[in-house]
Order: C-alpha cells, then structure tokens, then sequence
C-alpha cells in the first residue's frame, strides 16, 4: 500500500512574486515563480527523489491535463483536504499552472494566487517578506534495499504526484522565498481605471483584515498550542482508561440484559413454588399440570441451573467491580472524561495531533544524539563515524573510557613523516644518537659533505691506504 509522501525542497534560488499576467482579472492577485523541486537531490525528510522520477511525472498525461486545466490547486499547509468543500469555502490558494527541468537541472514551477480567503493570506505574507516554501503533495513507496547518498530512494514506478503547497519549515535550507512586487506597483496598473482603482482598495482593505485575522489566529494558536502539550499526557491516560472502562461497560450492559431476562424467568417459577411442590400439583390437578407446561415452555430445569450459576458469577463480578454506586460514580467519571475530549477534537484529530508531537519528539531527541555525538568526538579527538558506532550501545562514561587515550589513526605520510623524524633519537645536546653500526658510514656521510662544502674531495681509508 502507498504512504503519503510529503516533501520540502530546498532550491538554490529564490521565488518571484510577479504582477499578474492579466490585469483586468480580478480573481488572479499575482504570480509566484521559482524552484519546485529538485531532481537528483534530498528532501528535508531524508528521501531521495531521482531526476527520471520528476521526468515521468512531467510527462504523465493527467499531470498536464490537471495542468493545462488549471485544476492543480493548493493550499496553505498540508492538512487542508483538496476536495469539493474546500472549494466551496475558498480554501485553495493557488493555481499551479507550469512545471520543468531547466538547462540548469533546476525544478521551475509557477502559480497563480487566487483571489479566495486563504489567497489573498498567502499574497499578504509573501507581500510583507514571509520566507514561505514549497513543499510537494503525493503518495509512493520507498525503494527497499535502495540508498543514495545515505537516504532510502523513492521509487518512480509506485510515484503518483498530487499538488505543491505552501508551508513554513523548508525541506532545503537554501529556499528563500522573495516578494519583488507590491500592491503600490498593482495600484500604479490600474491608475488608468476608476473601478478597477477602487477594487485595489478593498483588495488592500481585505489584505488588512487579514493580517489581523491572522496575528489573532497566530496568537491563539500559540495558546493552544502549549495547552495541547500539557494536556497529552492527560490525553493519553483518559484515552486509555476511557476505553477500558467503555469495555467493562458494555460487557457489564451485556451481561445485565441477559441476567434480567433469567430473573424475570426464575420469577415466574417461584410463583409456582418449589419443584416438587410442582410434581404434586401435576398428581393432583390438571390446572396445575396445564400451568406446568407453560412452565417447561419456559425453559427446562438444566437451563434454569445454569442461568441460576451465571448470576451468581456476574453478582460476584459486580461486587469486584464495586457497589451500584460505585459503578454509578464510574459512569459519571467516565462520561466526565468523554467530554473533555471531546473540547479537544475527534479521536482523529487528537491521533494526527500527537502524532505531529511524537514526529517533533523524535526530531528533537535525534539533533541532541547528534550534538552529543559531535561533542563527544571533539572531547576525544576522535570522528563523528567512530562514536557513532557505538552511541547508544554504551554510555557516555564507558565510550569516553573506551576512547581515552586513542588517536586517530595516522594516514600513510604522517607514519612516513613520524618514521624520518624519529629514525636517530637526539641527546641533551641535540646530538643525533647513532648505532655504533652505522657511525662509520655516518661520519663517513658527514665527512663527505664538509669535504664538498669546501670545494674538496672525499677519500675514505681503503682509498687512502692505496694511494
């Protein structure tokens, strides 16, 4: 099965918001151009995405017909749903209406800023300098065994492409986003219209109104956001004992339906009386015996045991469970419980929320591993490789004892450059420490090269004794 593949990318230029190419359209606020994407290259996520599988997506017949159409829309984020309803409301903010490779390997893309609600958010953040970027919308599937450059591959057979959004945390941190055109510059266009003059100033009354909205919304959601954190744990636990106790409840209903109806069963048969008061009522009277097979029609003596023992065991599990008011208090504890989460949202919501902050967590505890990492090459002198080697499989204290003392290993010139240094050991003097073996041909050595230093010869003794 396909997961959704969420990616930044991280171009090495920046975007252009341009002037629409149609002034007179009042739906169109402008126009954004840059990188997309980047094949042959990583995302933030840590997945590689091949330049063929940017090929095969340009070339699919439904990408250009979504393209040629105009139908590629995107959203501010990744959790807005592109369906009919967010149509409906005006919560597509973009058009993507062009993708290529240039001549310089680069994703170029474009898009048209629509004039909608979250349109016209998008137009004022990236108007006032936002740094925003894209980041690609799709499912797939991971090539397995597959790793280039260290990160597992996306496989281009299993790809299917869906939109580019906008979103705040880049997946390549070279994106940089720049606003290079105004709503001045828009006004300066219609300088020559009236009507069209005065759409600017609600377009600019409506970009207000939004800043606003949204400096509110940043706000509350700050607050929430720090509410939501210290509420997880709380979450976490009521989410489990809620569902406990909702098991134990509707065991409990089970079991009570089915203890009533033998009640009412063994009710009518202690209105008869006893059984064998019963067998001589069926001696003696007819009636009696007429009214003993509405009896037996009930249920047979067997059954009345057995229905006699299970309520016996469900009198004992209620009494584990507690008194009827105990239980009672445990209901209202309960549905307590169901309302506060219900203020927090659908079980769905609260499950994509803490996913989000289990996603964050874990961002977080691999930057400190590798900072702890790093720090503890640098403390040892050692590489980033070799602690990490063994991060995690020992502690801190028993790494540092394992490394304490141990230098890198040398490379091939330092070992020649140590040997030659260290090949005669020096006295106090300074004077080299030769082995008597080897003292003639040093002197010898030596000797020769004063002699030349002086314009001489150099004759050893054999040579001398001969002349």
């Amino acid at each position: 099965m396909n997961e959704n593949l969420i990616d930044c990318y991280q171009p090495e230029i920046s975007f252009q918001l341009l002037e629409s190419s149609d002034p007179g359209n009042s739906s169109i606020l402008g126009k954004v151009r840059g990188q997309f994407f980047v094949p042959d290259g990583n995302s933030r996520n840590n997945r590689h995405y091949p330049k063929a599988l940017w090929q095969r997506v340009l070339e699919n017949t439904e990408v250009k017909r979504r393209l040629n159409d105009r139908v590629t829309f995107g959203a501010i984020g990744h959790d807005q749903i592109l369906d009919d309803a967010a149509l409906r409301e005006g919560k597509f903010s973009h058009i993507v209406t062009s993708l290529q490779i240039n001549e310089s390997n680069k994703g170029i893309g474009e898009a048209d800023i629509l004039n909608t609600p979250t349109g016209r958010i998008l137009y004022t953040f990236l108007e006032a300098g936002a740094k925003l970027y894209v980041s690609s919308r799709a499912t797939g599937k991971l090539k397995e065994g597959v790793k280039k450059n260290g990160m597992p591959v996306v496989d281009e057979d299993t790809y299917s492409f869906n939109t580019f959004d906008f979103v705040i945390d880049p997946g390549f941190k070279q994106a940089n986003p720049q606003l290079v055109e105004s709503v001045n510059q828009l006004n300066k266009i219609f300088t020559n219209n009236t009507n069209e003059k005065n759409g600017v100033g609600k377009m600019t009354d409506q970009v207000d109104a939004s800043k606003e909205a949204l400096i509110t919304l940043s706000k509350e959601n700050s607050g929430l956001r720090e509410d939501m954190e210290s509420a997880t744990t709380e979450i976490e636990a009521l989410k489990t004992q809620t569902l406990q106790q909702t098991a134990k409840l509707e065991s409990l209903e089970t079991d009570n339906s089915e203890l009533t109806e033998k009640v009412v069963v063994l009710e009518k048969y202690s209105e008869l009386g006893t059984i064998e008061e019963i067998e001589t009522l069926l001696e003696t009277s007819i009636a009696t015996q007429a009214e003993l097979k509405e009896y037996k029609a009930i249920d047979p003596a067997s059954v009345i045991v057995e229905a006699l023992e299970k309520s016996s065991k469900l009198l004992e599990d209620y009494n584990e469970i507690g008194s009827v008011e105990e239980i009672n208090k445990m209901i209202t504890v309960v549905e307590g419980f169901k309302t506060k989460i219900d203020a927090f949202g659908t079980v769905e919501e609260i499950a994509k929320m803490c996913q989000v902050f289990e996603t964050l967590i874990a961002q977080k505890e691999e930057a400190q591993t590798n900072e702890d990492i790093k720090t503890l090459a640098e403390e040892l002198k050692v590489s980033v490789d070799r602690i990490t080697k063994v991060y995690g499989k020992l502690t801190k204290d028993e790494i540092k004892e394992m490394f304490a003392g141990v230098e890198e290993e040398k490379t091939e010139e330092e070992k020649r450059l140590l040997e030659s240094r260290n090949r005669y050991k020096r006295n106090d003097q300074g004077e080299p420490i030769i082995p008597e073996a080897k003292t003639k041909d040093y002197e010898k050595s030596a000797g020769k090269r004063l002699m030349e230093s002086m314009g001489g010869t150099w004759q050893d003794e054999s040579e001398h004794e001969l002349i």
